[in-house]
């Protein structure tokens, strides 16, 4: 599958459909909850979460509950970032979700990003529906260790790295015209950077290090790889937490 985090690069034209504005919060929840159930060992719930039913019946409320954490902790969730990041996205308005208008406006940005999840996993994944109705998806384009590289496969792994791309220039472009000018980094700055890295290093191998210990016998090297991406993605999220709680309880009041 392509990578979760790479999917919000499918929600960017998507901002501003004619006159409306929607919500770029309830659109990147959209587009990351489906595969939720991946990263909490529940893979049943994700391909449920992948179905028309399981957006409006999981994915909806799922984004709604996680939309109201983010706007009740943000500031708590933005502590560890370096400057400029951090002062650029403590500027930014929360969505607010009441009263109904706007509540629905969060509904349907949520319906709407889930659904270019769905979209872009139909040309991607091996059960894909766009996967199954093209045949030339399905051709393997070449092997490699024995193992074949279709061509739904090649366009998972290609679509994943432009998705990031887009979303690193998209984000750089935002930042250099949000940061206010001025703004202190010092040393402090350079010690957020060394805890986030250590952060990063330490999920990658723990994550990586439980993908190996749990496979069993036999397994294909690119189900452990996956599983180590989901573990070190979910190892990453605690440490960020616990960077967070440690950089709360260090601040003065």
């Amino acid at each position: 599958m392509p990578w979760t985090f790479a999917h919000p690069a499918a929600i960017l034209p998507l901002r501003k459909l004619g006159p409306i504005r929607m919500p770029l919060a309830g659109l990147v929840l959209g587009s990351l909850i489906p595969d939720l159930g991946y990263y909490i060992g529940r893979f049943d719930l994700a391909t449920y979460a992948h179905t028309m039913a399981g957006v409006l019946f999981f994915c909806l409320p799922t984004a709604f509950i996680l939309a109201f954490f983010l706007v009740h902790c943000r500031q708590f969730l933005l502590a560890p970032l370096p400057n400029p990041h951090r002062t650029a996205l403590a500027h930014l308005s929360p969505q607010p979700l009441w009263p109904l208008p706007q509540a629905a406006s969060m509904a349907a940005s949520i319906i709407l990003g889930a659904a270019t999840h769905l979209a872009w996993d139909a040309f991607t994944h091996v059960n894909g529906p766009a996967v199954k109705a093209l045949p030339l998806l399905r051709e393997v384009v070449f092997v490699f260790g024995n193992h074949p590289f279709p061509a739904y496969n090649l366009l998972q792994h290609f679509s994943t790295l432009l998705g990031l791309l887009i979303l690193s220039i998209s984000y750089n472009r935002w930042l250099k015209r949000s940061t206010p000018p001025g703004i202190s980094l010092g040393q402090g700055n350079l010690i957020c950077y060394v805890r986030l890295c250590i952060a990063a290093l330490l999920s990658i191998f723990l994550g990586f290090i439980f993908a190996f210990l749990s496979a069993k016998q036999g397994i294909p090297t690119s189900n452990i790889l996956i599983r180590g991406i989901l573990n070190t993605t979910v190892v990453f999220l605690l440490t960020y937490i616990a960077l967070a709680l440690r950089t709360r309880s260090t601040s003065p009041r």
